[in-house]
């Protein structure tokens, strides 16, 4: 059985578990489709805490993906501002989203899989369209009036009168589903370099020594594999895909 807060996503999730996926996976495809009928609350766009537990290890584990902020924000970046409304539609407090990385993550290491697999789901329900339905048609109703700023949204949202489609009607989000497309059945993780240590690619012009606290590259990590599996650390030294990382004496 699975519960959601809408009932297609609920669907999806119990097709997930009667098509052999486990409850991570059915997590995960259920969580794709709420991005579809649920996009105030739910999505791609956003971050948050996953918890699972581990019937082999009867251990609660826990992913953190709550969004990033940009690096050059600070703890006094909102001091003086008033207008919450503003700050929060404008881009000022735009963050790095973390969902896609937690169910990467969440499948890649409690799975069974692809991230390609389970957001298909999704990719159904945004190609083909949902009803909209009480619930759905109030949430658009109380945020109309930030979707002047945002065309696509009214687009997508609203009728041309500027008020939201009518519950029973079908909206489709074929962007989304675009989007959805994307991952493919080998990811690419990203990790961090702490400061001082050198990379070197021997496929690539790349011999960089990171002099800030912290610079990324990216590594592609099979969907099969964990990430330590992909990766081998001796004595300090990284190797991946002929990516070299170490830190220098």
């Amino acid at each position: 059985s699975a519960a959601t807060v809408d009932p297609v996503a609920t669907r999806a999730a119990i097709s997930a578990l009667k098509a052999g996926g486990n409850a991570v996976d059915a997590a995960v495809a259920a969580a794709g489709v709420l991005g579809v009928v649920e996009p105030y609350s739910c999505g791609v766009g956003g971050g948050g805490v996953m918890l699972i537990y581990g019937a082999n290890d009867h251990q609660v584990h826990t992913i953190e993906s709550r969004e990033a902020a940009p690096r050059a924000m600070t703890a006094d970046s909102f001091a003086g501002l008033t207008r919450f409304e503003q700050q929060r539609v404008s881009g000022t407090s735009v963050g790095v989203p973390g969902t896609p990385r937690a169910w990467e993550k969440a499948l890649r290491d409690y799975g069974t899989w692809t991230l390609a697999r389970a957001l298909k789901p999704g990719i159904d329900v945004a190609t083909k369209g949902f009803a909209v339905d009480q619930t759905f048609f109030d949430q658009t109703d109380a945020a109309k009036a930030i979707f002047g700023d945002f065309g696509a949204t009214s687009a997508l949202y609203l009728d041309k009168d500027g008020t939201p489609r009518d519950v029973g009607t079908t909206v489709r989000n074929p962007s989304l589903a675009k989007t959805y497309k994307l991952p493919k059945d080998d990811a690419v993780v990203s990790i961090a370099i702490p400061k001082g240590w050198k990379v070197e690619a021997s496929d690539e012009s790349l011999d960089v020594t990171s002099e800030d606290d912290a610079v990324y590259i990216n590594l592609e990590v099979n969907d099969n594999e964990s990430l330590e599996g992909a990766i081998e650390t001796t004595n300090g030294y990284l190797k991946r895909n002929k990516v070299n990382m170490y830190n220098e004496p």
